[in-house]
């Protein structure tokens, strides 16, 4: 009888061979994960990849000329998922240009580091991000790096929106930057004011950002690369206008927001006029469910019109306005001015005269058709498109800036000020780069 030799089984064969198998994988994956460690590559297996420095980001720190350093705040150790995000993205920075640098400073290790740069007496939390050059520094607080994405429609949030690489990016560009543009904020007439959320994507976008008392000052600065002026509670006097307009005839920009309204404001309104651009007296009600917000019809959510401004916007752009007023051009008016519409409403949309005070939301007889401009360039040229005397951006609404507006649109409405800055004072194309921030919702993996 032959002898069984299990060597010669299939059952030994086929193990063998699994087991050669196992050891080859092992090897490759050894040798593969020894490369990665030598080169220090890493791989964002993230959706989207949320993760990824964009080419834009990229380009701006390769063209910086000052040396960076960039203080994550993060606990020694820490394991979670928010920081092992923050540290995936922050530590490519120093791996694009020689010029930065990712220094780590645990605040309970160092407590007294973070001392030198408090303003205003205002903490600076864990996981925040510190970033310096010799000239100034840019703190970016923990709670301003992940935030809600909100659906415009409902109001709720629909997932996380990483500002990472915008706010990291941007505050390179500022803290390296030998020289920024200077925006004055005209105060002191009960305006909301332009702070918060709004104010710090203004700075982020690498602008000085002052505020002026025009009142107590014989002109507008000379340094001003542009000036904001709200909606008023109190109107301005005549020779505040006169100093204002007296700026914009020479070469001046104005980011202006105004809002029809029973309070005085013939002084102010007498700006935009001598554009040959009218306010007109009524407040919009929308008609097209897909244009307004939360079921208000009062809470419009414009269409984009083709413009350098808005060509400049985020894919996923999205803009809202509580209460909305529109502008059209006069019919006499200067040959040198002239409106560009930027955001508009549906055709469906109509509008109610303040005059008639109704308070029925319906559509009535007399209401006014649209579709309406609820923002709109302005510029006045003499002769050539080349030789601008002024140039305003007007917005429709005097709470467009306010802290609820942009976070009902993560960020849009801040997106669409700053797109309105650059084209104001002209920013060429690589110093407006807008880094996008990387969204994802509740329904994905990451």
């Amino acid at each position: 009888m032959k002898k069984y030799n299990p060597i010669k089984s299939k059952r030994f064969r086929y193990g063998a061979f699994s087991t050669i198998m196992i050891v080859i994988v092992m090897a490759l994956l050894i040798a593969v994960n020894s490369v990665v460690s030598l080169f220090d590559i890493t791989f964002d297996l993230s959706q989207d990849q949320i993760f990824t420095m964009s080419e834009d980001s990229k380009q701006i720190l390769n063209a910086v000329t000052e040396d960076v350093t960039i203080y994550a705040l993060f606990k020694s150790g820490a394991t979670g998922r928010e920081f092992l995000q923050l540290k995936e993205m922050i530590d490519q920075y120093s791996g694009v240009s020689p010029r930065v640098k990712v220094v780590y400073r645990d605040p309970y290790v160092y407590p007294t580091f973070v001392e030198s740069y408090k303003t205003d007496g205002q903490d600076i939390p864990m996981n925040s991000v510190i970033v310096e050059s010799a000239m100034r520094f840019k703190v970016i607080y923990a709670n301003e790096l992940i935030l809600d994405n909100i659906n415009p429609q409902t109001g709720a949030p629909q997932g996380y929106r990483y500002e990472i690489e915008p706010l990291v990016t941007n505050a390179v560009k500022y803290v390296s930057n030998k020289k920024l543009p200077v925006i004055y904020q005209v105060t002191n007439h009960n305006e909301y004011p332009v702070t918060g959320s709004i104010a710090d994507q203004i700075y982020a976008a690498n602008y000085e950002f002052k505020t002026l008392n025009i009142m107590d000052e014989p002109s507008v600065p000379q340094d001003a690369s542009a000036i904001i002026l709200s909606a008023p509670q109190v109107d301005y006097t005549p020779d505040e206008v006169a100093k204002i307009k007296d700026y914009l005839a020479h070469n001046g920009r104005a980011l202006v927001f105004a809002l029809a309204t029973n309070t005085e404001q013939t002084n102010f309104l007498s700006i935009i006029e001598a554009y040959g651009v009218t306010m007109d007296e009524s407040r919009i009600i929308e008609g097209n469910p897909s244009n307004f917000s939360r079921n208000m019809p009062y809470f419009i959510v414009p269409n984009t019109a083709e413009h350098e401004i808005t060509s400049n916007l985020p894919v996923n752009f999205v803009s809202l306005y509580f209460y909305a007023s529109s502008f059209s051009e006069m019919e006499i008016r200067k040959n040198s001015s002239h409106m560009y519409p930027l955001l508009v409403t549906s055709n469906e949309a109509y509008s109610k005269s303040l005059a008639t005070q109704s308070q029925i939301l319906d559509k009535e007889e007399g209401d006014a058709d649209g579709p309406f401009n609820v923002a709109v360039a302005v510029e006045d040229v003499v002769y050539t498109p080349d030789e601008t005397r002024a140039r305003l951006v007007l917005i429709g609404s005097a709470n467009f800036h306010t802290e609820d507006a942009n976070y009902a649109t993560s960020g849009g409405n801040a997106n669409f000020i700053v797109s309105a800055l650059n084209w104001l004072v002209e920013r060429d194309e690589e110093e407006s780069v807008y880094i996008s921030p990387k969204t994802i919702n509740f329904t994905q993996n990451i």
